[in-house]
C-alpha cells in the first residue's frame, strides 16, 4: 500500500495527501469571489443562484473540536480536533449580507474539506457538531455546541470557482440548443425544491421528538405506576377473598365488611389511575372534572356497579389529582367535544 494511504479504525482507506491539496487551495470571501467573477457582472443574487444549482458550494472555516454520534451505545459521542471548511444545506441562502450571524442547523453540518486533523478517524462527513472546548458527554455536547457563525465567514473554493469558469467556457463552445440548458435547470430547481421540503419535514419531526422525549418517558412512568398500583390492589382483594373462604361461618359478617372495604378501595384507586392517565393524554386541555366523572362512572360501571356512589363522591375521589384547567368554574368550553376524544401527546 502506498505510504500516503492509511486505514481508519473501521478498516477504510484514507488518503492523507488530500490534506495537502486542501492547503494548496485558496478560499475566497464573498467580496473576493464577486471580484473574481466581476467580468460577467455578478452580484449577491446571481452568486446565490449558481450556488442553489450546486455549481459552486459555500463553506466556512472552523478550527476546534468536531463531534458526531457513532450510532452505538459502546462509543456514544466521538470528538476529534479538526481544522477545515464546513458547509450545510441552507448556507446557500445566507449569501446576501456580511453583517449578520448565521444560525447553524440543529442536526449538524457537513465537512467540506479538512486542512489538519489528529487521526484518520473522520472519513464520514455528515451531521457533525462544532465545539470550541471538548464536551464531557452528551449533556455538554447539547449545551455547548456552536449554534451561530458570522455571515462574513462564508468562503468559496478557488479551485471550485476555476472549474465553474471553465465549465462556462465549455458551454459557450457547445452546439447544444440553449433550450436544453433551460430545461435541465428547471428540472434541477424542481428537484431541489422537493428535496428541501423533505428535509424540512425531517427536521421538524426530529425537533418534535427531542422536545417530547422527556414527556413521553414521564407518561410511561406514570402508566407503569398506575398498573403496579392496580395489580397490588387486585392482589390484596384476592388475599381478602381467600381469607374469607377459610374463615368459619361465624366470622363471615366481619370478613364481608373487610371485603367491601377492599373492593371500594380498589374501585377508588383504579378510578383515580384511569382519570390521571386520560388527563395526561389531554393535549387540548378541554376535559373538565364533571366530564371526567361521567367517563369514570361509565367505565367503572362494568367493573363494580354495586360499589359506585353518586357523582359528588366520584368528584371527591378526583379532586386531588385533577389538573388546574379541569377545575375551572363556568360552562364547558364551546370547542369541547360532546364525547371525550383525545389527541395523544407524543
Amino acid at each position: 500500500m502506498p505510504a500516503h494511504l492509511i486505514h481508519d479504525v473501521y478498516g477504510r482507506t484514507y488518503d492523507v495527501n488530500q490534506h495537502k491539496k486542501n492547503r494548496e487551495d485558496d478560499y475566497l470571501t464573498l467580496t473576493e469571489t464577486l471580484s473574481f467573477l466581476n467580468y460577467n457582472d455578478y452580484d449577491y443574487v446571481r452568486l446565490r443562484d449558481i450556488a442553489r444549482h450546486k455549481l459552486i458550494t459555500p463553506c466556512f472555516y472552523f478550527d476546534g473540536y468536531v463531534g458526531s454520534f457513532r450510532g452505538d451505545s459502546d462509543h456514544g459521542f466521538y470528538t476529534e480536533v479538526i481544522a477545515g471548511y464546513f458547509t450545510y444545506r441552507s448556507l446557500t441562502e445566507e449569501i446576501c449580507s456580511n453583517e449578520d450571524y448565521m444560525k447553524l442547523p440543529n442536526d449538524g453540518v457537513t465537512i467540506y474539506s479538512i486542512l489538519e486533523k489528529r487521526t484518520a478517524e473522520y472519513v464520514d462527513h455528515d451531521d457533525v457538531f462544532l465545539f470550541y472546548d471538548k464536551p464531557q458527554g452528551l449533556k455538554d455536547a447539547e449545551q455547548f455546541k456552536l449554534t451561530h457563525i458570522g455571515a462574513g465567514e462564508i468562503r468559496f473554493s478557488k479551485r471550485a470557482l476555476d472549474s465553474y469558469v471553465a465549465s462556462l467556457a465549455n458551454t459557450s463552445q457547445d452546439d447544444t440548443p440553449v433550450q436544453n440548458d433551460s430545461e435541465l435547470l428547471a428540472k434541477l430547481e424542481n428537484a431541489q425544491t422537493d428535496n428541501d421540503k423533505l428535509n424540512a419535514r425531517l427536521n421538524k419531526a426530529s425537533e418534535i421528538y427531542r422536545q417530547n422525549k422527556s414527556e413521553i418517558e414521564e407518561l410511561k412512568a406514570q402508566l407503569e405506576k398506575a398498573n403496579a398500583d392496580s395489580a397490588e390492589l387486585k392482589e390484596q382483594l384476592n388475599k381478602a377473598n381467600a381469607a374469607l373462604a377459610d374463615k368459619p361461618a361465624d366470622d363471615l359478617q366481619l370478613n364481608g365488611i373487610a371485603k367491601y372495604n377492599a373492593d371500594k378501595s380498589y374501585v377508588i384507586s383504579t378510578s383515580q389511575a384511569f382519570a390521571s392517565y386520560i388527563w395526561s393524554m389531554d393535549a387540548e386541555k378541554v376535559i373538565r372534572t364533571g366530564d371526567m366523572v361521567q367517563q369514570v362512572r361509565h367505565v367503572m360501571h362494568n367493573v363494580a356497579p354495586n360499589l359506585l356512589p353518586d357523582d359528588k363522591a366520584i368528584r371527591d375521589w378526583l379532586s386531588g389529582i385533577a389538573p388546574d384547567y379541569a377545575k375551572k368554574a363556568g360552562k364547558t368550553p364551546k370547542n369541547a367535544p360532546n364525547e371525550i376524544s383525545l389527541i395523544m401527546k407524543k
